[in-house]
């Protein structure tokens, strides 16, 4: 489902609130330890120290290395087209914005 480097958005903040509903992410690491078929994705957010964190479903231990693995179910596709298109309009809108200022 996931791919390294792929762009995600967060649909559901996490429970200690260490990623948050309607941010962007990406995906630096996949995950899958084998414990209850659960993927777990590196969002980018590291950890002070190595830890060994337990998996919610199966408590099962996951060996962080300093990163914070995170569900996948917390997270959605970006669609690349749908975004690029909004990057364009919103770009298209600050260019129309400046051009006063700059005449």
């Amino acid at each position: 489902m996931f791919k390294i480097g792929q762009k995600v958005v967060c649909v559901k903040t996490h429970s200690q609130g260490i990623v948050k509903k309607g941010n962007f992410y990406t995906i630096y690491n996949i995950n899958n330890p084998g414990c209850c078929g659960k993927i777990f994705v590196d969002v980018g957010i590291k950890m002070d120290e190595d830890k060994t964190l337990m998996c919610s479903t199966c408590r099962s231990e996951i060996h962080t290395k300093e990163i914070h693995w995170i569900s996948s179910a917390l997270f959605s596709p970006l669609e690349h087209d749908f975004t690029e298109e909004v990057l364009k309009k919103a770009l298209q809108q600050i260019n129309e914005e400046l051009v006063p200022i700059f005449n």
